[in-house]
C-alpha cells in the first residue's frame, strides 16, 4: 500500500512543479521548497483507507524525491477536512493563499474532492485526485488541472451493475450515501442495469456516519428486489453487511454443515457404484461456494433470492513464492 501512495506522492510532485514552475523559473522558488498538502479523513469513516496512510506515502515519494532534486525540496503539509466540504474548501484556500502550498493530494470523500476541484484550477494548483471516486471530476466537472488517479464510479457500477444484471439480478435496491459519492455511484450503475435489461425498484439516501442499518435493510428487503446494492464505503459499508442476514456466522455455520453431509452422502454412493449427480455448492454464506457457483454459470435454488452487492473485494492471497520473498 505504502509503495502505491508513494507512486501516487510522485505524480502529485511532479504536476505541481509542473504547474508551479518551469524553466529558468525554477530558479525562483521561494526557498527551493515546493509544498504539497494532503487534505483527508484523518478522524472520520474514511480514516483507514486514507488518512495517515495516505500522508505516509507522500512522505516517503518526498524522501525518494530528494534523492536526486539537489537543493530543491519538497514539504509535505497535511490536514483533516473531516468530511465537509466548506471545511476542505477553507484548508485549501489558506493553504494556497497564506502556505504557498503548489498541490493537494488524496481528497478522499467526493463531496470535498468537487468544492476543491473548480477552486484550484480558478488559482492554476494541481489536484491529484487519489482517494476522490465520483466520475464527475473527468464528466462535467473536468479540469485541466486535476488528475483522477483511482477508480470511479463509472467503472465500480458499470462492472456491477452489468455483471449481476446479465447473471439474472433483474431487480435492484439502492442503499446509498446522501452526498456526491452515494448519488454518483447510483447513477452510473443505474445506466449499466438498464441498459442490461433491469431496473431500479427503489433506493433510499443515509448520512455518513451509520451505525446500524437494520431498518434500511428491511425496507430494502420488503421491496422484493433481487439485488440490495450499497452505494457506500468505508466504515458505513462495514456497518452494512454486518447487518445482512448473509453474513451471519450463523447462516455461514450451517451452510458449511450442510456442504459436509452432501460431500459425505456423495462420497458414500460413489464407493458403492451408484451414479449420482453433484449439486451445486450453497454460496448462502460462503465466498468460495458462490464463486464456484458463478464460474460454472448455475442458479441453483440454494442461492438467496437477494443478494447483497457491496464493498471491495478481500485481498488476495499471497502466493508460496511471495511468502518466500517476503521472510
Amino acid at each position: 500500500m505504502a509503495s502505491t501512495l508513494s507512486g501516487l506522492g510522485r505524480v502529485a510532485i511532479a504536476a505541481a512543479l509542473a504547474l508551479s514552475a518551469s524553466g529558468a523559473a525554477l530558479a525562483e522558488i521561494p526557498n527551493r521548497t515546493i509544498k504539497i498538502g494532503v487534505l483527508s479523513d484523518f478522524s472520520g469513516p474514511f480514516a483507514d483507507q486514507v488518512g495517515k496512510g495516505s500522508l505516509v506515502g507522500a512522505q516517503l515519494a518526498a524522501e525518494d524525491f530528494a534523492k536526486g532534486a539537489g537543493d530543491l525540496k519538497v514539504e509535505i503539509v497535511a490536514a483533516d477536512h473531516q468530511n465537509k466540504p466548506d471545511l476542505g474548501l477553507s484548508i485549501a484556500r489558506r493553504w494556497i493563499e497564506q502556505d504557498g502550498v503548489a498541490a493537494i493530494a488524496d481528497l478522499a470523500n467526493s463531496g470535498v474532492g468537487l468544492a476543491v476541484n473548480g477552486y484550484l484550477h480558478e488559482k492554476n494548483r494541481a489536484m491529484l485526485a487519489s482517494s476522490t471516486a465520483t466520475s464527475d471530476l473527468t464528466g462535467k466537472f473536468c479540469q485541466p488541472t486535476t488528475v483522477q488517479w483511482t477508480l470511479d464510479t463509472w467503472a465500480l457500477g458499470s462492472a456491477i451493475g452489468r455483471t449481476i444484471t446479465n447473471m439474472g439480478g433483474k431487480t435492484w435496491f439502492f442503499i446509498s450515501f446522501e452526498y456526491a459519492l452515494g448519488r454518483a455511484l447510483q447513477r452510473d450503475a443505474t445506466q449499466a442495469i438498464a441498459k442490461a435489461g433491469g431496473i431500479v425498484v427503489g433506493s433510499l439516501s443515509h448520512p455518513l456516519g451509520v451505525a446500524d442499518f437494520g431498518s434500511y435493510l428491511l425496507q430494502a428487503q420488503a421491496s422484493g428486489a433481487h439485488v440490495i446494492a450499497l452505494a457506500d464505503t468505508g466504515a458505513d459499508a462495514s456497518a452494512g453487511r454486518r447487518g445482512s442476514p448473509r453474513y451471519s456466522s450463523r447462516s455461514s455455520t450451517s451452510t458449511r454443515s450442510a456442504s459436509t453431509s452432501r460431500r459425505a452422502s456423495f462420497s458414500r454412493k460413489r464407493s458403492t457404484g451408484i451414479r449420482t449427480k453433484r449439486r451445486a455448492p450453497s454460496p448462502g454464506a460462503s465466498p468460495s461456494g458462490w464463486a464456484a457457483a458463478c464460474r460454472r454459470r448455475i442458479r441453483p435454488a440454494s442461492i438467496p433470492r437477494r443478494l447483497l452487492i457491496c464493498a471491495p473485494p478481500r485481498r488476495p492471497t499471497r502466493s508460496r513464492a511471495t511468502r518466500s520473498w517476503l521472510k
